[in-house]
């Protein structure tokens, strides 16, 4: 997939819940590996957080399901920031889910933070991650190639 803020998903049996639809923490799962993969494709590897003895965590989660999801359809999850802290430590970021038509099946907002892993502490990212951060905040922008500070809402109107 060319655009690296959007990662396509088939939803498996391990992925439903006793009413035959998607659970809940499988789209804290997609949502987490569409973050991570978005990182990886931007220089920011797994392997790349433990060099800098840095990583992602999370504050908060909360999803707003919109309509039911069921085994073998296919979603994508196209992620954005919606805010982040002055130093770039803290950060929002949003994963709206869509199904094959377009139409919004849930949205995840995750508060997240990059703790050092030495300390434990809370601690602002290198520069060019705080970048990325940013440039995920504006869609127009991140589609350019261009970047520039900006914050957007999280406004969940369709």
């Amino acid at each position: 997939m060319s655009d690296p803020t959007i990662q396509r998903f088939v939803i498996q049996w391990r992925d439903l819940d006793a009413n035959g639809h998607m659970r809940n923490t499988a789209y804290l799962e997609y949502a987490t590996q569409a973050r991570f993969a978005f990182f990886a494709t931007h220089g920011f590897p797994l392997s790349e957080f433990r060099q800098l003895s840095l990583g992602p965590i999370t504050l908060r989660d909360e999803i707003t399901y919109v309509r039911e999801v069921h085994m073998l359809e296919t979603i994508e999850s196209r992620l954005h920031a919606a805010n982040w802290s002055d130093d770039g430590s803290r950060f929002r970021l949003v994963n709206d889910i869509v199904n094959r038509d377009g139409d919004r099946v849930a949205r995840v907002v995750a508060d997240l933070a990059w703790m050092n892993m030495a300390t434990r502490a809370i601690t602002a990212p290198p520069a060019e991650l705080f970048q990325l951060v940013r440039d995920l905040g504006d869609p127009s922008l991140r589609r350019r190639g261009r970047s520039g500070p900006q914050q957007t809402g999280t406004g969940d109107a369709d």
